[in-house]
């Protein structure tokens, strides 16, 4: 448990916040002193996937059970360690359990997790024999108004050992007219939740989940929830963290989890989910390996594609500029007139210095724009010059103005306001006298 802490010279010599040709993040997170607020930080953090479940409770998102099968065997691909389908008291989710199953799209070691609803424990132990009936290989257990579970945990940790138990909460972070003891809502101490987790983990259970229901916990909240249960269950136990992004601190708040010490968190592909969505995937995996270097299992050159996939099974597209899977993140128009001078010359944009990580190693790839901040006579002369095209003033004035019409009556269109690489090409050739 807890990061490397390298000397100075080490640092130098290694100078592990750089990936050759991948990444780079900032050398102050790597620094001695840095890393030994992160003591509780582990080296190695799992996801669990939510898409299934909370990207549903999203009131635009509705996938079919074909969907819903490529998704999991997409997600298993990929290396999430859980898939989290719902819960047992819906009658979807359990077709969707047995679907999956039936399929054998999800391949070891990843896990099949659904929850269960009931909470007299005759009615649980049935739910945990139909759960393992119907092929699940992980259960959660959720306590509504202080449930004791304890004894179903042990049932199912007695009869099914194979199978991995989770216990938590609906919401941890507290929350007004939640169906939690009063003590749990508004106040700073959290003991019943503390005593009620050491009791589930010595019944048998693998892993605790907080849940930031309502997204309402800011990220000293969940650092402080974190240490807390961390210290309580000890460290052969896990913590998992499920967080809503209300304010938009749900992966500020898993982060502020992991260097506490939270070994899982609950994500969802896009960040889909009830109301803001959930810690989003892609953005929480790149933070932790880029950033970090803490490793997640996933495999990152699977994030673009399963983020497009996902965007068309779902009907819910991601703002253009979406961290890590937007299109146009790297549909670079503000720094185009320098990076296609290091094109011309065979440079790759990371080690231009262009760039913070290579977008090839999630999938995905650059394309240069011009639009009315980079199209400008400099870089028209460039390109005549590049196609051995006339360049004098008159010629590049002509295509400049030309140009600027052009992007105008777009605008007004309502169309792309900017040229492709190509489009420019075109535009030059055409105005200097060469179709």
């Amino acid at each position: 448990m807890g990061p490397e802490i390298l000397t100075e010279k080490e640092l130098m010599e290694k100078k592990p916040w750089l990936n050759p040709g991948k990444w780079f993040g900032s050398p102050i997170t790597w620094l001695p002193e840095v890393r030994a607020t992160l003591s509780s930080m582990p080296k190695e953090v799992h996801i669990q996937e939510t898409t299934l479940r909370e990207g549903e409770d999203n009131a635009s998102v509705s996938f079919n059970m074909e969907q819903r099968v490529e998704i999991a065997r997409r997600l298993s691909d990929m290396g999430v360690s859980h898939i989290d389908v719902g819960d047992i008291g819906n009658p979807l989710h359990v077709e969707t359990l047995k679907t999956i199953m039936s399929a054998g799209v999800v391949k070891p070691p990843t896990r099949i997790q659904i929850f269960t609803r009931a909470h007299e424990v005759n009615d649980l132990n049935r739910e945990v024999d139909k759960i393992v009936k119907y092929g699940a290989t992980a259960i959660g257990f959720i306590s509504w108004d202080h449930w004791d579970l304890s004894e179903s945990i042990k049932y199912c940790k007695t009869n099914y050992p194979h199978i991995y138990v989770t216990f938590g909460y609906t919401g941890t972070t507290g929350r007004v007219g939640a169906r939690a003891p009063k003590d749990a809502t508004m106040r700073s101490s959290f003991d019943w939740q503390i005593e009620f987790a050491k009791k589930m983990c010595e019944a048998g259970a693998d892993r605790i989940q907080m849940s930031d229901s309502m997204g309402c916990g800011s990220p000293a909240a969940i650092r402080y929830l974190s240490t807390q249960f961390k210290e309580a269950i000890g460290p052969k136990k896990s913590l998992l963290l499920h967080a809503h992004n209300d304010y938009g601190q749900a992966v500020a708040n898993a982060v502020a989890a992991v260097e506490a010490g939270v070994d899982w968190l609950d994500t969802a592909v896009n960040g889909l989910g009830d109301r803001a969505g959930n810690t989003a995937l892609e953005e929480v995996v790149m933070v932790l390996e880029c950033l970090y270097g803490i490793k997640t299992g996933i495999k990152l050159e699977k994030l673009y594609e399963v983020s497009k996939y996902l965007q068309e099974a779902s009907g819910v597209r991601v703002q253009s500029y979406k961290a890590i899977v937007g299109d146009r993140v790297w549909m670079e128009s503000g720094h185009a007139r320098m990076l296609i001078r290091w094109k011309r010359k065979g440079v790759p944009f990371f080690e231009a210095g262009m760039e913070t990580w290579n977008p090839q190693i999630i999938g995905s790839t650059h394309e240069l724009v011009f639009g009315k901040a980079s199209f400008i006579p400099e870089v028209i002369k460039g390109f005549l010059e590049y196609l051995k095209l006339p360049s004098d003033e008159n010629t590049v004035n002509k295509i400049y103005a030309a140009g600027l019409k052009q992007i105008d009556e777009r605008i007004a269109r309502g169309e792309d306001r900017f040229f492709t690489e190509d489009e420019v090409n075109s535009l030059c050739k055409k105005m200097a006298g060469k179709t």
